[in-house]
């Protein structure tokens, strides 16, 4: 199966693709993950793709296109995908589209994440990382047994530069301006189901499970 995860920064994609991976041997691919990747190589794009991510802005079409493929590509052979947040404006879909043909590949399901932009701005706000193992924390809802440190590695957690104030509203008004239009079109495609991120991360993914067939 083939999954496209869509929803707001802090809408908990990356926690339930995890769980997905966990318990059903998943293979996970973030956008926002990939990209750090691609910036900590240091060459060129790399350094022209991380001006864009810490303020906060898009990565140009052609860019996107460029890193995307690649990781597509090394995915080519896994029956169980999680593509999350791939998609955030319009032209977007058929290059994400066109890839996958490349690889004999399409989207089974498109899971929206469904927060209100102040629930997701305020959960940002709070989310701390591992630079190391990029576990993800919440300063109130899971937080690190010893304060700011990862519990796997002892790493010093940090708060991403994209996370911080500005960054987030200029990524939220791309979002607000864009996720109508972008669901409209999966919804026509019949493969559009929303899940509710509101709710605690076990009650969003027992929802998750249910929409997408995978219910024990």
């Amino acid at each position: 199966m083939i999954l496209l995860f869509l929803g707001a920064s802090g809408s908990g994609k990356d926690t339930q693709a995890r769980n997905l991976v966990k318990d059903y041997g998943f293979l996970n691919i973030g956008s926002g993950e990939m990209l750090r990747l691609f910036i900590k190589k240091n060459n060129s794009l790399g350094r022209l793709v991380k001006k864009y991510v810490n303020c906060g802005n898009l990565v140009p079409d052609k860019m996107f296109w460029e890193v995307v493929s690649a990781y597509i590509k090394k995915s080519s052979k896994r029956s169980n995908v999680v593509y999350q947040g791939f998609v955030r404006k319009v032209s977007q879909i058929e290059i994400l589209d066109t890839i996958l043909r490349k690889e004999g590949r399409t989207i089974d399901k498109v899971v929206y994440f469904d927060l209100s932009v102040g629930e997701a701005i305020k959960r940002l706000s709070k989310r701390r990382i591992c630079p190391r193992c990029n576990e993800i924390y919440d300063l109130e809802d899971k937080k690190p047994e010893k304060p700011g440190i990862c519990d796997n590695d002892g790493v010093r957690l940090i708060q991403r530069e994209d996370d911080k104030p500005d960054a987030i509203r200029r990524r939220m008004k791309f979002y607000t301006s864009n996720i109508e239009q972008i669901l409209a079109i999966y919804k026509e495609r019949g493969i559009l189901v929303k899940v509710d991120a509101s709710r605690n991360i076990f009650e969003v993914y027992d929802e998750l499970k249910n929409k997408i067939g995978y219910n024990d």
